[in-house]
């Protein structure tokens, strides 16, 4: 039975490499990569010889599949990396690890280094409940419409951010949830290690003007009861009556305009009434 290993790699700093994971990669006969050229060195850093390699990344992971599988079936061991972290993470792996286990390949994980994980651990920002939501959109109207979705949200938010973009989404983030505490990781692992931990607007006012490196967000969730500004009795009501439709459906529109939970909106109207 063939076997796909999910194996973590270091972020930054190559001590963090489990001596399973070098064990793992030594013993696999395929490595799929999001980058080759990385994977390359990571096996000559850890004097492991060079293996067969396969890339897969966003853009060609869904052409790559079934020969991947294909691949995976002759080698008996294969391993999955990513350029940094463990794989799956916000990049496409998952599709990969889906195909594979629908076909009966076993697959197993192989733990370490996580840029989300890491950074929730040193943030001090309650760690109890939190929503992972990865890399910020881009465009500007998409990303100021991505937060305000975000805005009741009580978990704690975690984000990936490009250093050309952080001060823009830091902007754009502290005038949608206001002064929540958050802190910023820059680097992390690596010789230039930088960590910010102030309001949002702290963060933006500390940041360098052209920071470098991949930057993790921990930002607080919205500590606000859910009695808002909002009229949910009204709004359910007019709603209902312009479409025709039940309490529960109308509070299931409230709901995407407003932001907040179905069931919360449902709630409360429902108690009103």
């Amino acid at each position: 039975m063939p076997v796909l290993y999910v194996v973590a790699t270091p972020i930054g700093n190559m001590g963090d490499i489990t001596p399973r994971a070098v064990e793992i990669l030594r013993d696999s006969g395929l490595i799929i990569a999001e980058d080759t050229r990385t994977a390359g060195l990571l096996l000559e850093r850890f004097n492991i010889p060079q293996k067969k390699a396969v890339s897969f990344f966003e853009g060609n992971e869904i052409k790559k599949l079934g020969y991947i599988a294909r691949e995976i079936e002759t080698a008996g061991k294969a391993a999955l990396i990513t350029e940094a972290g463990t794989p799956c993470i916000s990049d496409p792996g998952y599709r990969l690890v889906s195909m594979l286990r629908k076909k009966g390949v076993d697959v197993i994980p192989v733990p370490g280094p996580c840029a989300a994980i890491t950074a929730l651990s040193a943030s001090g920002i309650p760690s109890d409940r939190f929503a992972f939501e990865g890399y910020l959109p881009k465009n500007d109207k998409k990303l100021r419409e991505f937060l305000s979705a975000l805005k009741w949200e009580r978990r704690t938010l975690v984000f990936y951010e490009s250093p050309r973009r952080i001060r823009r989404s830091l902007e754009v983030m502290s005038g949608i949830f206001g002064g929540r505490e958050a802190c910023l990781f820059r680097e992390m692992t690596k010789v230039y290690e930088e960590s910010i931990f102030a309001p949002l607007s702290g963060i933006l006012e500390k940041l360098q003007p052209e920071p470098r490196g991949e930057i993790t967000l921990v930002v607080s969730g919205c500590v606000e009861t859910q009695k808002t500004d909002y009229d949910f009795e009204k709004i359910v009501s007019l709603i209902r009556e312009e479409a025709g439709i039940s309490a529960s459906k109308a509070a299931k529109i409230a709901a995407k305009i407003t932001g907040l939970k179905k069931r919360d909106i449902y709630r409360v109207t429902a108690e009103k009434g």
